[in-house]
């Protein structure tokens, strides 16, 4: 064995040890925030809300399954290069519309809230990748063994199917059903404010501006809005105002109207529970039924919407 070949061996197997570690956190940090990935793919393509939850488990899969041969260094030509080649070039190609729709975002989510990386940082981090593949197939180092595409199968089949076990999408969830509330929400507490939505019905949100889980209802809940305009949401926030700009800037949800309230005691009123987010669906000021931020369905709304008034 000559020394170039050693050498280049040696290149080629930590090329692709650095190329696994990357695919692998790239996967494992967008786990926790693989909600908001799904919605982000409703947000800028033209894919149902199903698809899109579907598609970004089969990203990460894709990333770990990826990882997982640039570690054990299985079909690195014939495979694993090519490949993550083509997902990088996707990524790329959706972040190049994320920077054009919404400029430098502070964190574009490619390393989930792990590593927050803006836009631009996201593309020439990609740029390195890519830099880093053609290198890896120039001094490719790669197992062969008789028996390894039973092993890759392996590896294919368990990294996909790990997303959805971890995470399953609200498309395959069996949520409760929820019975009508026939509640009376005391509209009179809002209508003296000028963001106030008239319409007969209605969906309102009762929100903290402090609440994570609540920056997740109003970011489905702005998808949705830029998708049907003509949904009426209505945000109706309490808490501190301090923290007012950074959820409208991490949500995005600056296209629902929103009322500040400055009472306590008005928003429990038209709370009457001790937790938020609070999801209300109001035929005049009834409460037919409510919802959480995950089963929160367009579909439904819009079928409710279209329905005769009760």
């Amino acid at each position: 064995m000559s020394k170039a070949f050693r050498r280049n061996s040696i290149i080629g197997l930590l090329l692709n040890l650095i190329l696994g570690v990357n695919f692998l956190l790239s996967a494992y940090a967008k786990l926790p925030a693989i909600e908001v990935f799904g919605w982000t793919i409703a947000e800028s393509t033209p894919f149902s809300w199903t698809i899109s939850e579907w598609l970004a488990r089969i990203f990460i899969g894709l990333e770990l399954f990826l990882g997982i041969l640039f570690l054990s260094q299985f079909a690195i030509k014939k495979i694993t290069i090519p490949l993550s080649t083509l997902l990088l070039i996707i990524f790329s190609i959706y972040l190049v519309y994320v920077l054009t729709a919404y400029g430098n975002e502070a964190n574009c989510g490619c390393y989930g809230e792990l590593i927050p990386l803006s836009t631009s940082a996201s593309l020439f981090k990609n740029i390195i990748i890519l830099i880093l593949l053609w290198l890896a197939y120039k001094f490719s180092f790669e197992l062969t063994l008789g028996w390894m595409k039973y092993i890759i199968i392996t590896f294919f089949l368990g990294s996909f199917i790990l997303p959805f076990a971890l995470y399953p999408p609200a498309s395959i969830i069996i949520f409760e059903s929820e019975k009508t509330k026939d509640e009376i929400v005391p509209l009179h507490l809002l209508t003296k404010y000028d963001n106030y939505i008239a319409d007969k019905k209605k969906i309102i949100a009762l929100l903290s501006p402090s609440c994570k889980y609540c920056k997740k209802a109003a970011r489905r809940m702005s998808i949705i809005k830029k998708r049907h305009p003509e949904v009426p949401f209505q945000f109706v926030m309490f808490g501190h105002p301090n923290h007012l700009a950074g959820f409208l800037e991490e949500s995005r949800a600056t296209n629902i109207p929103l009322i500040f309230l400055d009472n306590a005691d008005d928003f429990q009123k038209l709370n009457n529970r001790n937790a938020v987010p609070t999801i209300k669906w109001l035929n005049d000021s009834t409460i037919i039924k409510t919802s959480t931020y995950f089963s929160l369905s367009e579909s439904e709304i819009l079928d409710w919407l279209n329905t005769s008034a009760e």
